[in-house]
C-alpha cells in the first residue's frame, strides 16, 4: 500500500513538474519573439478571427431564442476556436480577445445551465438567472468584436474592411434614423435570422423598426418571410439593405430616409 501511494505521488509530482516545465518553456519562448514576429502573429490571428466571427453571427442568427442546446453547440465552437489563439496573440489584441471570448464562453455555459434546469428542477429563480446572463453577455459581444477589431486595425500593415466591425457600424442605425425623425433609437441585442443588426425607434409614440442587412440576398429571405406573415410590400419601406416596419402603417407615407 505504501509503495502503490509512493508511485502515486510520484507520477502527481512528475505531471506537476511537466505542466511547470510546459509553463515555462512557452513563457520563455513568447519572451524570445521579436517584435516582427508577435506584429505577423497577430495579424494572422486577427484575421481569422474577424473572418470567423462573420460566420457566427450568421450561425448564431439562425438559432431560435429557446434552443439552448443549439445555442450552447455554436457558442462553445466559437470559443474554442478563439481560444486556439490564446498564446498566439500579444498586447491590446490578447486583451481584447479574453473580453470577447468570455462573454462568448458565458452564453455557452449558462445555455448549458439552462438546459438542464429546465429538464430536471425547473426553478423559476435559476431559469431568470441564467437567462439574464446570456442575454447580458449577448448585449456585449457586438461590441466586444468591434473592440478586438479596433485593436487589430492598429497593428502596422493589418487591413480589413472598412464597414465591418467598426465604432460607426455600431451606430450607424442610429444615424439612419435620425435622418427621417425617428426618435430615441434602441438597438436590440436579439440576433434574427438574415438579419445584420436591427433596432426600434418612435415616430409620434408610434414604434418603427429598422432591419439592416449584409446583402439584398439575405435581405429577399427576409422579406419573404414577412410575406408569409402577411406582411405585405405596402406595410414598409425598402432602403438600400435597410427595411423600415412602422407598427401604424398610417405612419409610413411620413418616412422619407
Amino acid at each position: 500500500m505504501k509503495v502503490a501511494r509512493w508511485t502515486f505521488l510520484r507520477i502527481v509530482s512528475v505531471g506537476i513538474a511537466s505542466l511547470l516545465a510546459s509553463i515555462f518553456l512557452l513563457a520563455h519562448s513568447q519572451a524570445a519573439l521579436s517584435n516582427s514576429q508577435k506584429l505577423k502573429s497577430n495579424i494572422l490571428a486577427c484575421k481569422q478571427i474577424i473572418n470567423k466571427s462573420l460566420t457566427f453571427d450568421k450561425k448564431r442568427a439562425l438559432i431560435p431564442s429557446d434552443d439552448y442546446v443549439q445555442m450552447r453547440f455554436v457558442y462553445r465552437k466559437q470559443a474554442l476556436f478563439i481560444d486556439s489563439f490564446y498564446y498566439k496573440t500579444f498586447g491590446l489584441v490578447a486583451a481584447s480577445m479574453a473580453t470577447l471570448r468570455d462573454n462568448i464562453w458565458q452564453v455557452a455555459d449558462r445555455s448549458a445551465d439552462m438546459n438542464r434546469t429546465l429538464k430536471t428542477s425547473q426553478n423559476q429563480d435559476e431559469i431568470n438567472g441564467f437567462q439574464y446572463a446570456i442575454d447580458n453577455s449577448m448585449s456585449y459581444i457586438p461590441f466586444d468584436i468591434v473592440e478586438f477589431a479596433s485593436a487589430c486595425r492598429s497593428l502596422q500593415g493589418f487591413k480589413y474592411k472598412e464597414d465591418v466591425y467598426t465604432l460607426e457600424s455600431l451606430n450607424i442605425l442610429k444615424s439612419f434614423a435620425d435622418r427621417f425623425g425617428c426618435l430615441d433609437f434602441m438597438k436590440s441585442i436579439e440576433v434574427l435570422e438574415y438579419v445584420k443588426e436591427f433596432g426600434t425607434c418612435k415616430i409620434d409614440n408610434t414604434i418603427v423598426k429598422i432591419y439592416d442587412f449584409r446583402n439584398l440576398v439575405d435581405q429577399k429571405a427576409f422579406l419573404d418571410s414577412f410575406l408569409a406573415q402577411g406582411i405585405t410590400p405596402d406595410k414598409y419601406k425598402v432602403s438600400g439593405t435597410r427595411v423600415i416596419y412602422p407598427e401604424d402603417e398610417s405612419k409610413l407615407a411620413a418616412i422619407s430616409p
